[in-house]
């Protein structure tokens, strides 16, 4: 099977299971200006320490170009934007 593009310039996906992705009630607690919309499939990244790990996975040069969709409160957005070159979030 061949591998997909992410693959082939970032290497493999992180095992999700290593990111503790919180409950559903869990991720309506948080202290939020507005209600995510679990019909969405809206989740909202809190926790600082998260995004570093997530962006140490990323495994992008640094002068690459990343596009962040759904850049939701910008926890994850800051963090790339000190890793990369380019950031469209």
């Amino acid at each position: 099977m061949e591998r997909s593009h992410v693959e082939r310039d970032c290497g493999s996906w992180p095992d999700r299971r290593t990111f503790n992705v919180p409950t559903p009630n869990v991720r309506t607690s948080m202290s939020l200006p507005f209600r995510p919309k679990q019909s969405l499939g809206q989740n909202f990244l809190q926790d600082p320490n998260m995004a570093e790990k997530i962006v140490g996975t990323l495994g992008a040069p640094s002068d690459a170009h990343v596009v962040e969709v759904g850049a939701g409160t910008g926890v994850l957005t800051e963090r790339l934007a000190q890793r990369v070159e380019t950031l469209t979030a």
